[in-house]
């Protein structure tokens, strides 16, 4: 933003003014002293002030010149009530348990490292076993101060005694950001808010803001705008945990939180996070497969482990389709003790059908049965 032209006044340019214009009405000259020119000297400074006050509100009302209660003015038009206080780093510790399972409640646990920078839980954390699990701490204050501590440097139980007997980070603390004290700070952290403001922020940074948030983050999709119920402005995040870790559910909360931080997203983002739906997909056909004559004690118990293992594949990610090829050629890969199908396809669809995937809703995964494998074996095969 360019220079304001604002109104500008000099008390004794003004005064000098005054004289001149009492001068060229009576014709004598203004004497310090009397009572006019004690006048004109309080009008000429009641009005520079005044002018100046009105300068300094006008400056006020613009980004680029306000400060203080008048820059947080600015921002409370743009939805913001507070300047953001900054997030907390986080890292992945490995912990030992005085029992197992254990549920620890929130903060209830504080470890820090030599310098004294302390970790916390800030929610009810289970840990089900103690080193392989893993398990998410945040720094108890907010400020990039936090990030950087090196990996196994976070050793030192504070609080918690009670519940962990040995902890360390696995992975360095990253993530912290600083408030926005500083006016010149948060007033350029605000105007690339404000431009931002009409829209959505970028797909690939939710998308990759969600998937560091936590370790047990699997998989993460964020609606798009040609989706199916997207909302503008509203900012849906579907996400797919290690649910052998994510026990209480809090990965949710905490990507939640992330996502949500206003020094990340853009001013005017709502931002709500699911965790992916699994949805149900009866496949109305046969499925004719093929094995040779030595097979057929196993055939059927191995269809229904190979479809197992399909169906775990398909939910291991956000919107992957199943598709009929994908299920045949596993039936035809050879296993480990040599057992194979030599053919598989289904049957009761035209060969265009065969060939189109099905795809879940947005955000969801596929849990898939079919109608029935109708096994057939030659007394001739390899």
């Amino acid at each position: 933003m360019a220079d304001l032209d604002l109104i500008k006044v000099d008390p004794r340019a003004l005064l000098d003014q005054f004289k001149k214009a009492y001068y060229n009405d009576t014709g004598t000259t203004l004497q310090i002293g009397s009572d006019e020119y004690a006048a004109a000297s309080v009008f000429a400074y009641c009005w520079s002030v005044l002018l100046s006050d009105i300068n300094n509100a006008t400056l006020n009302r613009f980004i680029d010149s306000s400060k203080g209660m008048f820059l947080d003015a600015i921002a409370a038009n743009y939805g913001i009530d507070e300047r953001p206080k900054g997030y907390h780093a986080t890292a992945t510790f490995s912990l030992t348990t005085t029992a197992n399972p254990i549920t620890i409640p929130a903060n209830a646990l504080i470890v820090e490292d030599n310098a004294g920078n302390q970790f916390t839980n800030r929610y009810d954390m289970t840990v089900d076993s103690s080193v392989t699990q893993p398990n998410v701490l945040y720094a108890v204050n907010a400020g990039t101060e936090y990030n950087g501590i090196p990996q196994g440097e976070i050793t030192n139980i504070v609080e918690g005694s009670a519940y962990i007997t040995a902890c360390s980070n696995q992975t360095m603390t990253s993530g912290g950001t600083d408030g926005f004290e500083d006016d010149d700070v948060y007033r350029e952290w605000l105007k690339i808010q404000i431009q931002s403001f009409a829209g959505a922020g970028t797909y690939a940074a939710y998308q990759a803001r969600a998937k560091n948030a936590d370790s047990r983050v699997l998989d993460v999709y964020v609606l798009r705008q040609d989706d199916s119920g997207y909302q503008k402005g509203k900012v849906q995040i579907f996400i797919l945990t290690d649910t052998t870790t994510d026990l209480n559910n809090q990965v949710l909360d905490i990507v939640q939180n992330s996502c949500s931080d206003i020094a990340f997203r853009p001013i005017g983002d709502l931002v709500e996070v699911y965790y992916s739906t699994l949805q149900s997909v009866d496949i109305d056909h046969y499925f004719r497969v093929s094995y040779p004559e030595r097979f057929r004690g196993i055939a059927v118990a191995r269809n229904s482990r190979i479809m197992a293992e399909y169906n775990a594949l398909l939910q291991s990610g956000i919107n992957r389709p199943f598709k009929f090829v994908e299920l045949c050629e596993m039936l035809c890969t050879k296993d480990d003790d040599g057992v194979y199908a030599t053919d598989a396809k289904p049957i009761g669809i035209t060969t265009v059908e065969y060939y189109t995937p099905i795809y879940p809703d947005k955000g969801s995964r596929l849990s898939v049965s079919v109608k029935a494998f109708l096994n057939s074996y030659d007394t001739e095969g390899a």
